[in-house]
Parts: structure tokens; C-alpha cells; sequence
């Protein structure tokens, strides 16, 4: 059987235009500068935080604080629950302010494939058998929630 072919923009492409909620909006988008696909690595970054938190990073008692927050704030991870530095330091490597230096916007989904492919046998790369051990085994988690106990 032959495996589909997956095409994506190329990592040169630019846009002036999005959807999106305000606290997922990356920074070059709030400014105005065009973005490309690394924008997506940053709204991953996000989703990933608000995962493990309960909340997303730069929230704002209104859009227009948040806004500001995620040009001005740096990024900083509350004291609770415990989270791995493993999960930490990837959630850091998508929340790079400057997009070309942001983890996936040089090489795309290849620079993240350290997240699923060193242990994991090829059942559980079809998405089979992966599930919280595994997360935790690859040592991005340590309990039901990705949080260190």
C-alpha cells in the first residue's frame, strides 16, 4: 500500500491575513509584519501550554491586554502543577518570539519528529498504541495530565 504524500506551504511563504482567537495570535501577526508557516508552530506552543496548565501564557483581562502581552511578556510557566523540563523546554522552543528562530519554522514537522520517533516502534507511529506511558517514556510527562507528581 502506498503511503499519501503530504504536501505543505513551503516555510518561505508569507500572509498578511488570519483567524484566530486572540490568545493563540502570534507575535508577528499582532504587529503586522506578514508571517509565515511558523505561526503555527506558536499557536502549537500554545495549545501544548494551555494542555498541561489549564490556561494559555499571555492571557489578558481583555483582548487588547492579551494582545500586548504576547508582543511585551516573556514567557513564564506557573509553579503549579509540575510540569517536566522536557515539555517545558519544547513549549519554550514554539514560543520564540522572533519566527525564524522559533523550533518547526526552518524545518517544518522534521525539526519536531524527536517527540515520537526514537522509541517508538512503527505501530505506534500509525497511532495504534500511543497513549500517556508512552508520552511519559519519551520523557515529556510524568502523570495522566504531562505533569511531573
Amino acid at each position: 500500500m502506498r503511503m499519501p504524500q503530504v504536501v505543505v506551504e513551503p516555510t518561505s511563504a508569507r500572509s498578511n491575513s488570519f483567524v484566530g482567537t486572540h490568545e493563540y495570535l502570534a507575535p508577528e501577526i499582532i504587529k503586522g509584519e506578514g508571517h509565515g508557516n511558523a505561526v503555527d508552530w506558536w499557536t502549537f506552543g500554545i495549545f501544548l501550554f494551555e494542555f498541561l496548565y489549564g490556561k494559555t501564557p499571555f492571557r489578558g483581562s481583555g483582548n487588547n491586554e492579551t494582545l500586548s502581552n504576547v508582543v511585551s511578556h516573556g514567557l513564564r510557566f506557573p509553579t503549579s502543577p509540575k510540569v517536566s523540563f522536557h515539555a517545558r523546554d519544547l513549549i519554550r522552543g514554539f514560543l520564540v518570539k522572533e519566527p525564524e528562530n522559533r523550533l518547526g519554522s526552518v524545518k517544518g514537522a522534521s525539526a519536531a519528529s524527536f517527540l515520537w520517533r526514537p522509541k517508538l516502534g512503527s505501530d505506534t507511529m500509525r497511532g495504534t498504541t500511543c497513549d500517556a506511558k508512552v508520552m511519559r517514556d519519551q520523557h515529556l510527562c510524568a502523570n495522566r495530565s504531562f505533569a511531573e507528581k
